[in-house]
């Protein structure tokens, strides 16, 4: 009788014991900190592109349009779009330069124009800056002189900063080149043009600039009221005028 009193009392203490062991557990957990928001440098990837997570020298051709392709899609994240690229040898990088091309020239082509078809949040065409030519109004401020052009280049912030507002396209606002460029106007305070950065949440906006402008897009403005950014058009036919507008943020870094 007195052994199974005992080893009652043992297997009751042992519960206790237990009980005690995972009620400080849960309470240490639920103390613990969460993590940080992102708010700066680069995008965190939670999980590497499925199929996509090895090494560099484990990526095929074919891996490379897969990864192209997603981007396109917008079926991946920004952030495994930058892991992704971070990974990436400068010979691939222009493997997948060339594919983004192939991808603009198809579409270019067939007057296929990805992302969405009206704006969300970016804004729509400047009626009085039309394309193939600069308008009244594009002379008169052209011919003040620019008050800074700067490559913005890319970080990533948490909190969304000034979306575009309007746009236009032509062939001599950004450069002297025959081809298109889309110039996107950003209302906000640009007195310090080097302290500006730009962030996506488009994975293909992401994979086009870095895959030829170490991330940065050329920015102008002819004040330090406003900014404007330029796109080329091999851009736009990747990822659209709102596929750019309606993910596209700027914000002051400084």
């Amino acid at each position: 009788m007195s052994h199974r009193v005992t080893t009652g009392r043992i297997i009751c203490s042992l519960f206790v014991t237990i009980f005690l062991v995972l009620g400080m557990t849960m309470s240490t957990l639920a103390a613990a900190p969460s993590a940080l928001p992102v708010s700066s440098g680069s995008p965190i990837a939670t999980e590497p592109i499925p199929g996509l997570g090895g090494p560099a020298e484990t990526l095929t051709r074919g891996d490379l349009e897969r990864f192209v392709a997603l981007a396109y899609a917008r079926q991946i994240t920004v952030a495994q779009a930058a892991a992704f690229f971070d990974k990436l040898s400068s010979e691939q990088t222009q493997a997948v330069r060339e594919l983004i091309d192939v991808k603009a020239a198809v579409n270019k082509r067939d007057g296929i124009m990805p992302g969405p078809a009206s704006p969300q949040r970016g804004g729509p065409q400047h009626p009085l800056r039309r394309q193939s030519a600069p308008s009244d109004e594009l002379t008169i401020l052209t011919a003040g002189g620019l008050a800074w052009i700067e490559p913005i280049e890319n970080r990533w912030w948490a909190s969304p900063g000034t979306y575009e507002d309007y746009w236009w396209s032509d062939q001599y606002t950004c450069d002297d080149k025959v081809d298109t460029d889309y110039i996107f106007h950003f209302a906000l305070y640009s007195g310090n043009p080097a302290g500006l950065r730009w962030t996506t949440d488009n994975p293909a906006v992401y994979s086009y600039a870095a895959s030829r402008y170490g991330g940065n897009f050329n920015g102008l403005s002819w004040s330090f009221n406003d900014a404007f950014l330029c796109v080329g058009d091999n851009g736009i036919y990747f990822f659209g005028v709102y596929g750019f507008g309606d993910f596209t943020y700027l914000t002051p870094n400084n």
